[in-house]
C-alpha cells in the first residue's frame, strides 16, 4: 500500500530525522548545563570556604551592652580607631586601640561598642595623648 519512496513514509522519515536532532541538541544542551552546574556548585563551596574563614565574630546583646574601662596608661596606647568588623564584608563597626607591646611590637585590642562608647573612649584618648606629650616634654627638658 505505501512504499519505501511514498509521501508518507518520506514525511515520517523527515519527522524521525528532526526528532533525532532535537533530541541531540537537548541532550548537548542537558549535558553543557549539568558541566556549568557542577562549576558553578564548585565555585560556590570555595566562594562558602572563603568566607567562613571572613565571618566576623558573634557580638551578643550583653557583650554589645556593656560598659569598657580602658587604662591606656597600662595598655601604652597609640592609638584608637572606628574600623569595620570585616572591610567590605559585614556593616558592624568595631572600635580598635592600637598600643605598644614591651617588647616594642604594635598589637591592637578590639572592643565591640556602639558609636557613643568610642567616642566617650576617644575623648579620654585624646587627654591621655595630651598628658603623655607633656610627661614626654618635661622628660626631656630634665635630661
Amino acid at each position: 500500500m505505501f512504499g519505501f519512496n511514498s509521501p508518507v513514509v518520506s514525511y515520517y522519515k523527515r519527522q524521525l530525522k528532526d526528532w533525532r536532532e532535537n533530541c541531540d541538541h537537548w541532550y548537548k544542551s542537558y549535558i553543557e548545563q549539568k558541566r556549568e552546574n557542577i562549576n558553578l556548585k564548585d565555585e560556590n563551596e570555595a566562594l562558602k570556604a572563603t568566607n567562613e574563614e571572613n565571618i566576623p565574630p558573634p557580638v551578643y546583646d550583653d557583650t554589645a551592652e556593656a560598659t569598657f574601662s580602658v587604662c591606656f596608661w597600662t595598655m601604652n596606647a597609640v592609638s584608637i580607631e572606628r574600623v569595620p568588623v570585616v572591610p567590605g564584608c559585614h556593616p558592624k563597626v568595631c572600635t580598635v586601640i592600637g598600643y605598644k607591646k614591651p617588647d616594642g611590637q604594635i598589637a591592637d585590642w578590639t572592643l565591640y561598642c556602639d558609636l557613643d562608647t568610642h567616642n566617650a573612649l576617644a575623648v579620654k584618648f585624646e587627654e591621655y595623648a595630651r598628658d603623655k606629650r607633656e610627661v614626654m616634654m618635661k622628660s626631656d627638658d630634665k635630661e
